[in-house]
């Protein structure tokens, strides 16, 4: 029972994650240093309530790894559906940070940009390293610690919306 609370530990700092995302922690968010997704406001723009994102994130999260829910965390293969939301993330994070730099420098906002530049890296390389170990060394708390870093850099940093900010 004690691993299957990693699972839902892990979906609690996924939904806490999207609530700091979409500002519902109180005036001061979001703030330079946690800017709003582009996915949330695509999904405010199309009409729907933006509150349920959070609980979404954290199903999502549930769902990645089902195992891990209902048996724990057990010694078992690093899934490869991870490496390729790691590698989606990358490239996609990638294109979204070169495609809205120019519009950041533009409107004048580029000390801000490279501070989300930068953290973005920082989540990357982490996610890359943290999956490596994972898979390296087969250990339950590498691999839900991987799953938890991907999704709240997912979330938070992967691709930020400038509307905000102008």
């Amino acid at each position: 029972m004690r691993n299957q609370l990693f699972s839902l530990a892990g979906a609690i700092l996924v939904v806490l994650a999207a609530i700091q995302s979409i500002g519902s922690f109180g005036s001061t968010s979001p703030t330079i240093f946690t800017p709003p997704p582009m996915p949330f406001v695509f999904v405010e723009f199309a009409g729907f309530p933006v509150l349920l994102i959070p609980p979404l994130a954290g199903l999502v999260f549930l769902l990645w790894d089902p195992r891990a829910l209902l048996r724990g965390f057990e010694p078992r293969r690093f899934p490869r559906r991870t490496w390729l939301l790691l590698a989606t993330l990358l490239i996609t994070s990638a294109v979204w940070y070169v495609w809205i730099g120019r519009a950041a420098v533009q409107y004048g906002i580029a000390p801000v940009f490279y501070a989300w530049v930068a953290i973005n890296a920082v989540l990357a390389l982490l996610s890359i390293t943290l999956a490596s170990i994972a898979q390296r060394t087969n250990r339950p708390l590498h691999r839900w610690m991987t799953h938890v870093l991907l999704f709240v850099w997912g979330l938070l940093y992967a691709f930020p919306w400038l509307g905000d900010t102008l």
